[in-house]
């Protein structure tokens, strides 16, 4: 006779140990019967059953630390595992989630000032630009200057061709700035004076003046470079499409206590109606008095004031427009780009939406047009 013993009966055995299992478990508490968890008793959870002895676990649940930030895992023969959640750099694990740290007051890895300013702010004096603390002292800034930087203290940019006096002046002068990075232009801040050719009173600050205190601010795009295309060559660099033309009615006007040949000069700041948003490249600025819009024989003239040290950050260059007698630049002459008649600099602040304490960045005017020889 056959000593073997049918499969029925080792299975039966193999159930019975199953079970008992079931009620002590190799931990010291109760393994459930579905030791693999696919939902199923069978066979395949004795085979795990047979390869888990000499460990201490049956089943994940018998290796849960208590710990939501760690991946609790059964090996039948290594026994329990308890792996750390791995979060991506700038997140931490919070009752098994991964969440950012910002926030947290601590600078942690990957945090700079752009993706998280809660943690790293900038000191005083200098701005986030693209995730680092950079100055702000000259930055958007082309700082007016009383040294007659360029040999001009002033530049006329400004609309009264009905001069009671007889003195008209219709001109526009453009300056040149180039950024680095996209940005969006929403406030600009500006100098100058009132030249009075017999006007008893050309004083912006005076709320009566409502003439004196209109403008017409425009953005260009630069022409690229003129006909023949070589990049940053002394051709013309004149402007090119128009981004912005908006006459407004400036508010905020100061005298700043300083003086260009004997005459106050004035700040005026003015939030652009639609923030411009602006790629990197070069671009083309135009402020000018329209005092022609309120009062054709106005005999104020407006001069916008020259830039330079300190600092000198911009390339010595601007362009001038007109005929002194027509104010609307569709009519004008072709700019002269570079114009003998304005080889300076212009004093004004280019800033982003916020105002003024968030100065536009600009990069190397240079790449507008080199430096007068």
């Amino acid at each position: 006779m056959s000593n073997r013993q049918p499969i029925s009966t080792f299975l039966g055995i193999a159930a019975a140990v199953l079970l008992a299992t079931n009620s002590s478990g190799f931990g010291g508490g109760p393994c459930p019967t579905d030791i693999n968890g696919d939902g199923v008793t069978n066979v395949l959870d004795l085979i795990d059953l047979l390869l888990a002895f000499g460990t201490d676990c049956c089943a994940q649940l018998d290796c849960d630390d208590g710990d939501p930030c760690t991946v609790d895992d059964c090996d039948p023969v290594l026994g329990c595992s308890n792996t750390p959640i791995n979060c991506p750099p700038g997140e931490q694990c919070v009752a098994g989630m991964c969440v950012p740290l910002c926030g947290n007051g601590v600078v942690d890895p990957g945090e700079d000032c752009a993706n998280c300013p809660q943690d790293v702010q900038c000191p005083p004096g200098e701005q986030c630009v693209v995730g680092e603390c950079q100055p702000v002292v000259i930055k958007g800034c082309q700082q007016p200057d009383n040294l007659a930087h360029g040999g001009a203290l002033t530049g006329f940019s400004t609309c009264t061709p009905g001069s009671a006096a007889g003195n008209e002046s219709a001109f526009a002068i453009v300056d040149d700035f180039n950024i680095d990075v996209n940005q969006t232009l929403g406030h600009v801040k500006w100098w100058g004076i009132y030249v009075t050719q017999g006007a008893p009173n050309c004083d912006p600050t005076d709320p009566l003046n409502v003439a004196v205190r209109i403008f017409e601010i425009n953005i260009y795009t630069d022409d690229a470079d003129g006909a023949d295309n070589i990049p940053f060559t002394l051709d013309d660099h004149c402007p090119g499409a128009n981004l912005l033309n908006q006459i407004s009615l400036v508010t905020s006007v100061v005298n700043t206590g300083r003086t260009v040949a004997g005459l106050p000069v004035f700040e005026f700041d003015l939030d652009l109606i639609a923030p411009i948003p602006l790629t990197p490249g070069c671009y083309h600025l135009s402020i000018r008095g329209r005092m022609d819009l309120v009062d054709p024989i106005s005999d104020c003239i407006f001069g916008w004031q020259t830039a330079g040290d300190p600092p000198v950050i911009g390339n010595g260059r601007s362009h001038q427009q007109g005929d002194g007698v027509t104010c609307n630049l569709l009519l004008f002459a072709p700019w002269i780009c570079p114009s003998d008649a304005s080889l300076y600099d212009l004093a004004w602040c280019l800033s982003e939406p916020a105002g003024p304490l968030t100065p536009i960045n600009l990069g190397n005017p240079e790449r507008c047009l080199p430096p007068q020889p």
